[in-house]
């Protein structure tokens, strides 16, 4: 939208990470100052450029980099680079897909397992199933996958932020269509 170009990261950004608050906005209204957030990216757009080109952002990840940012044109545009949306088990559809993609060829490295979203025990049958794939590597294997349970007491940590965001969000956006009708009247 404003020329800001992507910035690749050298690895595939994946996993939930630790977010905060960096400006006061009506978007954040009853939110706490900070929370977790799944990102799952291959490319950035650094918060230096964007507050370079007028975004005001919002939430930073110390990890993630820009988190939530807008900017107010005719409307206000509301940009995440975060993926308050997904569900329990998007991180983990994505990460077999990618795994997929290695033992297919497709891909030369093995992706990184999703930061801080598997509990010891899943991350540790996943590691165990790496250093099998490393040495197996063919399409067959993806049927040895490990079951992982990705519902427990932390799954979805990053819900109510969401609900919240998109609750102020959706009454910004009514808001601003009443004061729109007022004074066409």
């Amino acid at each position: 939208m404003d020329g800001i170009g992507r910035q690749k990261f050298p690895e595939k950004l994946s996993g939930v990470f630790d977010c905060a608050r960096t400006a006061d906005h009506r978007l954040f209204a009853d939110a706490p100052d900070a929370w977790r957030i799944p990102h799952s990216r291959s490319n950035d757009l650094p918060v230096q450029a964007l507050a370079a080109a007028g975004y005001e952002i919002l939430s930073t990840s110390p990890v993630a980099g820009a988190d939530l940012f807008i900017k107010q044109r005719k409307s206000l545009f509301v940009l995440l680079q975060g993926h308050p949306e997904y569900d329990p088990d998007s991180l983990l559809r994505e990460y077999h897909r990618d795994v997929g993609r290695y033992l297919r060829r497709e891909r030369e490295a093995y992706p990184q397992m999703p930061h801080g979203y598997f509990d010891a025990g899943a991350a540790a049958a996943l590691a165990a199933f790496r250093e099998r794939a490393l040495v197996e590597r063919h399409i067959d294997l993806l049927a040895d996958f490990p079951i992982v349970d990705v519902h427990g007491q932390s799954a979805c940590a990053w819900r109510p932020q969401a609900l919240r965001l998109y609750a102020n969000w959706l009454s910004l956006l009514a808001q601003s269509r009443l004061q729109t009708h007022a004074r066409a009247l």
